[in-house]
């Protein structure tokens, strides 16, 4: 159980819950109304900030760290660009982070 709440007047319920620092993507909920249960989906967005340097002369190295990637071969890729030009991949394999240094 991550949250417990009772409904108002009007059948409507709120609650609220740390989000898991986990792969990202879409997480199904569910909550227990009684003898029935109400599905639903949280998604967690993927994030690749903060990145450690806004501004450098050439060969200036950067970090970038990602969190909440994906967990299928697709959905945990992210190609990184310069100048409109592929300057690299950044990839989160058994875990929902990485971290990767370019310059």
């Amino acid at each position: 159980m991550i949250a417990e709440s009772k409904a108002d007047p009007s059948g409507r319920v709120e609650f609220g819950f740390n989000t898991p620092d986990d792969l990202g993507g879409t997480h199904g909920l569910w909550i227990d109304a009684g003898s029935a249960k109400k599905h639903g989906n949280f998604w967690i967005k993927p994030t690749a900030l903060p990145v450690n340097v806004t501004r450098g002369p050439a060969g200036t190295t950067f970090t970038i760290h990602l969190k909440g990637g994906g967990w299928t071969e697709t959905a945990n890729i992210y190609h990184v660009g310069l100048r409109q030009q592929l300057h690299g991949l950044c990839r989160c394999l058994q875990t929902a982070r990485a971290i990767s240094r370019f310059s």
